[in-house]
């Protein structure tokens, strides 16, 4: 038995740990119609409208509706979907 096999192993444990969250850090993300709707407080008829006025983008992914979580928080950062201003005519309050 080698004397540094115990740190290697431990060393090699550790890279492994890294790289799986790296992989899943990077994995895309997305949100669901219901969930989108509960981070801007709207209901489901708003983000349709929304997805009408172009606000928001869909992503249909194995028949569900998605939206990426990238696109949708960065929409929250820059004001375009700011929390709670959407009317269900797809208009801004």
């Amino acid at each position: 038995m080698n004397l540094f096999s115990p740190l290697m192993d431990a060393f090699v444990q550790k890279v492994a740990d890294r790289v799986r969250q790296l992989q899943e850090e990077a994995k895309p993300r997305y949100y669901s119609r219901q969930e989108v709707a509960e981070l801007l407080h709207v209901s489901l008829p708003t983000i349709h409208a929304m997805m009408n006025a172009g606000a928001l983008t869909p992503q249909r992914l194995g028949g569900r509706v998605l939206f990426s979580a990238a696109a949708v928080e960065e929409g929250i950062a820059a004001g375009t979907l700011k929390k709670g201003t959407w009317t269900k005519k797809g208009g801004i309050k």
